[in-house]
């Protein structure tokens, strides 16, 4: 009956999601056709990433989505959902489109099925061949694959020279020429493989970094609007208590009776929907916020002050849940800090992606400077 039970919450919540035809908040880029939202992943519509094995194209793919989020919400239509998680455009604080921009700078394909008969259609192919013709991203490499010599530039313009000189010297030619591309390819192959290893590992350190800014950031805001709730709520009951002891006026519950909450009401969704990622962060800090959310109560239960209740009784119960809503605020603030402290720590100790692209390339024109110098 459990297992029903969740699986029908979780049918319910995600028909709920599926009403929901826009969408506007922070998000960040996990490649270059998914964002990364609170509680979703949002494929953008009508384009693929453009799949290679040369990591700076994927380095400046999320380089290019990052600087157009530019930290400020994204503003998605939904066009559909695959299974729990939307299909939708996106546009960004300019207004600009997500998939054309990623499209017009080759680190996207057009994806044919979804734009098939859409009024989208014709802009979407366009800016895929604006950038087809410009030789962006993924089309520079597409374009050196197709190239039909790779002979140096230098041979070929004295090749007509050479042809009389190579039948003499033909079997010595050959055999140079076959070692020096063997050994270029041999170190090509070599630095690609281990330029993908470093990505690839870089990437991953840098995507959990990010889910654990996400987690934190939002962790960290439900509890500062907890706190001002409190603060609300002790604001109203500090005045009910002060009415309670003022001797010259009858307090209210004596008229008609009263209900008062034995907690504040306050938010507990950001920490459901994050138990299962909890353990991204250190166990220090979530022993902390277990035992935080445990005094925080989304459904608090009523106290009846019946206008039969003895005014000291009253009194005591109003001061009991003051001192109850009082002692959570050192312990919101505690954890609010080692939240802090941890997202300001991996801002800074995370490395950029222009950071990463700077290695690249300096060791790329490291090994190239080497080649040319056996040569």
């Amino acid at each position: 009956m459990a297992v029903l039970a969740i699986a029908t919450e979780s049918i319910a919540q995600t028909s709920k999601n599926q009403q929901v035809k826009r969408i506007s908040r922070p998000m960040l880029a996990i490649d270059a056709a998914t964002l990364q939202a609170e509680g979703m992943r949002i494929k953008l519509w009508g384009i693929k990433p453009a799949k290679t094995l040369e990591a700076p194209i994927e380095i400046s793919a999320l380089d290019k989505m990052d600087s157009l989020i530019n930290s400020e919400h994204v503003n998605c239509r939904i066009m559909k959902w695959d299974i729990t998680n939307p299909v939708a455009r996106c546009t960004v604080k300019s207004n600009e489109d997500l998939g054309i921009a990623m499209l017009q700078a080759g680190y996207a394909v057009v994806d044919r099925e979804q734009i098939y008969g859409s009024v989208f259609a014709t802009s979407y192919r366009e800016a895929q061949e604006q950038a087809k013709n410009g030789l962006k991203g993924v089309w520079k490499l597409v374009a050196d694959l197709n190239k039909t010599s790779y002979m140096p530039e230098w041979i070929e313009k004295y090749l007509k020279i050479l042809v009389p000189l190579s039948l003499i010297f033909v079997p010595i030619i050959g055999f140079l020429l076959m070692s020096y591309f063997t050994h270029r390819g041999l170190n090509k192959i070599a630095k690609v493989n281990a330029e993908e290893i470093e990505f690839n590992r870089n990437k991953e350190e840098a995507l959990e970094a990010r889910e654990k800014i996400v987690l934190a950031s939002s962790l960290q805001g439900e509890l500062e609007e907890n706190k001002s709730k409190i603060e609300a709520f002790l604001t109203i009951y500090r005045e009910i208590l002060i009415t309670m002891k003022d001797v010259t006026k009858t307090p209210k519950y004596q008229e008609n009776g009263e209900l008062i909450h034995e907690h504040p009401a306050l938010s507990r969704g950001v920490f459901e929907l994050s138990i299962k990622k909890l353990s991204l962060l250190d166990m220090k800090i979530v022993s902390d916020i277990s035992k935080l959310y445990s005094g925080i109560h989304a459904d608090p239960n009523y106290i009846t002050l019946d206008p039969t209740t003895p005014i000291d009784d009253a009194t005591r119960q109003v001061e009991d849940v003051i001192q109850g809503a009082e002692s959570l605020l050192p312990h919101i603030d505690y954890v609010v800090g080692q939240l802090n402290s941890l997202i300001s720590g991996l801002s800074v100790g995370s490395k950029t992606i222009e950071e990463e692209k700077q290695e690249i390339k300096t060791l790329m024109e490291a090994e190239d400077y080497l080649d040319m110098d056996s040569i």
